[in-house]
């Protein structure tokens, strides 16, 4: 018998969108350093990075409810860059 080691759906979402969102955030602090930036991540209360954050985060349910993942996706990339955040 073979055995799978394949982790279990739920872990496998939650991976992705942890991968997802510290690639997000890191490589915004990495492409913004030693730049003058329109509005820095920590403007209006840390919302640059909670915004890259919830983005990030929310993928970890797209199979449950993929349409709310996308609007909510998108919704948070429009904030972002409507408040000009690079």
């Amino acid at each position: 018998m073979k055995q799978s080691w394949r982790l279990p759906v739920a872990v496998q979402d939650a991976l992705i969108a942890l991968f997802i969102t510290v690639m997000q955030v890191q490589g915004t602090i990495v492409r913004n350093a030693g730049e003058v930036v329109p509005r820095p991540l920590t403007d209006l209360g840390d919302l640059g990075y909670v915004l890259l954050v919830v983005s990030g985060l929310v993928v970890a349910v797209r199979r449950r409810w993929p349409v709310p993942v996308f609007v909510v996706t998108a919704l948070a990339s429009l904030v972002y860059y409507v408040l000009d955040f690079s």
